[in-house]
């Protein structure tokens, strides 16, 4: 059986980075957010970040079913992978569908997410920034 992993933890928590470090070549990487930059062409910014999306982006949909369509691919197959997710709903359904994965959480806790994730010069939480803390730690 391939070895398998799921990541959890939140948007900027430091998943892909953890994946970075100790995947190996042929190893299938399966992230939300990587799937919707090669959707929509977008492209992380000199901060590192990948523009925001709305929540009624129509391509949206298209991603969530291609992310899932991979991982049920990865489970049909003996496929090394790595898959992420930064909502703690998501993670119920991944563990369902890949019950022989490990399961491993990257999070640096909320007050380092809000710090990551607010706007520069504001400090503030954009409404996407704040679903995206409320998708992994609640409202």
């Amino acid at each position: 059986m391939a070895d398998r992993n799921i990541i959890a933890g939140p948007a900027g928590g430091g998943k892909s980075q953890y994946i970075e470090a100790r995947r190996r070549p042929g190893d299938a990487v399966i992230d939300f957010t990587r799937l919707y930059a090669a959707v929509t062409g977008a492209q992380r910014g000199p901060d590192g970040r990948y523009p925001e999306r709305g929540g009624d982006d129509p391509l949206l949909p298209l991603t969530a079913y291609l992310f899932t369509t991979a991982v049920r691919q990865v489970a049909a197959r003996d496929l090394r992978a790595w898959v992420t997710t930064s909502d703690r709903r998501r993670l119920e359904e991944l563990r369902e569908l890949l019950p022989d994965a490990a399961v491993t959480e990257v999070d640096p806790g909320e007050s380092v997410i809000r710090a990551r994730l607010a706007d520069p010069e504001t400090g503030e939480l954009s409404a996407q920034c704040a679903a995206a803390v409320a998708r992994w730690y609640g409202p």
